[in-house]
């Protein structure tokens, strides 16, 4: 059941503690568990948050008169979850997403894990990029700025979203739409570094789809 308020503007969506809310929902008092429609488009757009640069996949989906957009940072579990199902739905129809966040314990360690599970026809779909797959992604790096060291994702962000635009984009049966200059893909290494609270989407702790429960 897709969410449903009677307008035809774009409504935007954010995730938090594992369900949709409304942007215009600023107590998180009307959570959703599910959103079902079309993918109709992606954008890719970077932006600003307390003064580090972000960059964030828009999702465009359609259902019916209603119209949402999800807007994703490429930095989180959520994002890299969302393209690793792509593949493996029909984008020419309809869709239903899950939010989901839970806490499983991985060498004696609680983690926290944020993902994007897709389903199609009451079956969710399996993860492409897997260890049994041979889709293997980029590794991330390890730098070091001062003395402290910070994560740089760069080479895998750079392929996820070249993933996007040259494969699931084209899918769309529409020619794709001109994204941003990607000026901030590049991982911002001595502004993480020097951040004095751990950014929004470094909080999450990736895990490997293979982990997860289906």
């Amino acid at each position: 059941m897709a969410l449903r308020n009677g307008t035809d503007a774009a409504q935007y969506l954010r995730i938090k503690d594992g369900k949709f809310f409304l942007s215009s929902d600023k107590e998180f008092a009307s959570p959703y568990t599910e959103l079902e429609g079309q993918i109709t488009g992606f954008r890719y757009r970077d932006e600003d948050y307390e003064g580090v640069p972000q960059r964030k996949l828009y999702v465009t989906i359609q259902d019916g008169d209603e119209r949402y957009q999800l807007g994703i940072n490429v930095e989180s579990s959520s994002y890299s979850s969302l393209v690793n199902f792509l593949p493996n739905v029909d984008v020419s129809k309809p869709i239903s997403f899950h939010p989901k966040e839970d806490t499983v314990n991985k060498d004696g360690k609680d983690i926290t894990r944020r993902s994007i599970l897709l389903s199609q026809g009451g079956k969710y779909a399996k993860g492409y990029f897997t260890k049994d797959s041979g889709n293997e992604l980029p590794k991330w790096d390890i730098v070091t700025v001062g003395k402290k060291k910070v994560t740089d994702k760069t080479k895998y962000l750079e392929y996820l979203e070249d993933f996007v635009k040259n494969k699931i984009q084209p899918l769309l049966g529409e020619a794709p739409v001109a994204a941003e200059p990607r000026t901030e893909v590049k991982a911002t290494a001595t502004k993480k570094a020097n951040a004095k609270e751990p950014l929004p989407w470094d909080k999450d702790e990736e895990v490997a789809t293979d982990d997860l429960p289906f």
